[in-house]
């Protein structure tokens, strides 16, 4: 091989190692964009159903009061109620009809509960199946802090699903706990203590359940 190909050669061993790094380059800056705008569109995605929950939860609530408004108390609210006078949208009913679920595939339930003036005068909404940080976006919300607002209390469970007993709001008065709150103690002095009570990890095993007149 004569000097002058030897050269031409390494000149093109040289541009071709040169323009492999410069492709390894772009590549890793293609991966990093992409993992960052996957994160990105996750963290969206997920923010944008919590906000659609707090919304479903705000709804539940004022078409409760809308359509019992007359009777002066909750009288026979329950799922059943619920679903047949309308109350709640299509996507909120299984298929048979039978239950409530909420966005994230957990069980709503919904029953009237005790005041000082009436046996039946506030209801309880319960929402099971939150992933942690779900849990504590919605429980962190301002759902209230006295009488006027119509919140009462609410219950946090961060290792399975609440039930209308177990939430500990039935009776007219019930006591401030490290897992159920009085409205007079949220949004402010309680606040961190109602967030660490959602503590479930990434398994979809946190609850809230809220009482309202």
């Amino acid at each position: 091989m004569s000097t002058i190909n030897k050269i031409f050669s390494i000149k093109q061993i040289y541009q071709s190692g040169r323009s492999m790094v410069e492709m390894i380059g772009v590549l890793a800056i293609v991966g990093v964009l992409s993992v960052g705008g996957i994160a990105g569109y996750v963290k969206a995605s997920h923010q944008i159903r919590t906000n659609k929950i707090k919304d479903d939860i705000s709804h539940l609530i004022a078409n409760i009061r809308t359509v019992f408004y007359t009777q002066n108390n909750y009288k026979n609210l329950n799922e059943t109620t619920v679903i047949n006078s309308g109350i709640a949208p299509d996507y909120m009913i299984s298929s048979d009809r039978t239950s409530l679920i909420n966005r994230s595939k957990g069980s709503i339930l919904v029953k009237s509960a005790k005041t000082e003036e009436d046996d039946e005068g506030a209801f309880i909404i319960i929402f099971n199946g939150f992933d942690a940080l779900t849990c504590r976006e919605i429980a962190s919300e301002n759902w209230g802090s006295d009488i006027q607002t119509g919140f009462i209390g609410m219950t946090i469970k961060n290792n399975g699903d609440l039930t209308i007993e177990s939430s500990g709001l039935v009776e007219a008065k019930f006591d401030t706990t490290e897992t159920t709150f009085n409205s007079i103690d949220l949004p402010q002095s309680l606040i961190t203590q109602s967030y660490s009570s959602c503590d479930c990890g990434h398994q979809d095993l946190c609850s809230i359940a809220w009482k309202f007149i």
